[in-house]
């Protein structure tokens, strides 16, 4: 969509990650891949709460210089951060792009629909209960790493831009 400044809010060390996190290593990737640096201005360490990505919208608001996108540790995130942009009447998507991540159902609702990243989250629950059992029966503990194909859900939430 031509956004060559864009933010991401969410965990991004260790601390604040669940099992699965690893999306701000994927916006690092997916940068990278396309030439695009990542100013950590734009970036805001945060929990995957409402009123986290609130308070994180908040805080780069306030540093006076924002991106032209924002990616979003998680729908959640998102809706905190949507309500922070409301309050400063910095409009979506006229002003700023935001998607979020797993597509949660409420996120269709919003005005504007946020565009979102879904993931097979039937297929990860299939899963996730074939380790556990095979844990319990093998009483081995080991981790796996999985790679689960996802869609852009495109919504209202994101816009082409021009030249920054």
């Amino acid at each position: 969509l031509g956004h060559r400044s864009i933010g991401f809010i969410g965990p991004t060390k260790k601390k604040h990650r669940v099992f699965n996190e690893h999306r701000y290593e994927g916006f690092l990737d997916a940068m990278k891949n396309h030439g695009l640096a990542v100013n950590p201005d734009y970036v805001v360490e945060t929990m995957l709460t409402a009123s986290d990505g609130y308070e994180s919208m908040q805080v780069l608001i306030k540093r006076n210089h924002m991106p032209t996108a924002v990616f979003c540790g998680n729908d959640t995130v998102a809706l905190g951060v949507m309500k922070a942009l409301d309050e400063h009447q910095i409009r979506i998507p006229e002003d700023i792009s935001i998607v979020g991540f797993d597509n949660i159902e409420t996120v269709r609702y919003l005005k504007p629909a946020l565009t979102t990243i879904d993931i097979p989250k039937q297929e990860l629950g299939r899963l996730a209960v074939k380790v556990l059992l095979d844990r319990i029966e093998s009483k081995r503990e080991y981790s796996i790493k999985v790679n689960l194909p996802f869609t852009l859900i495109v919504r209202e939430s994101c816009r082409a831009i021009g030249n920054e």
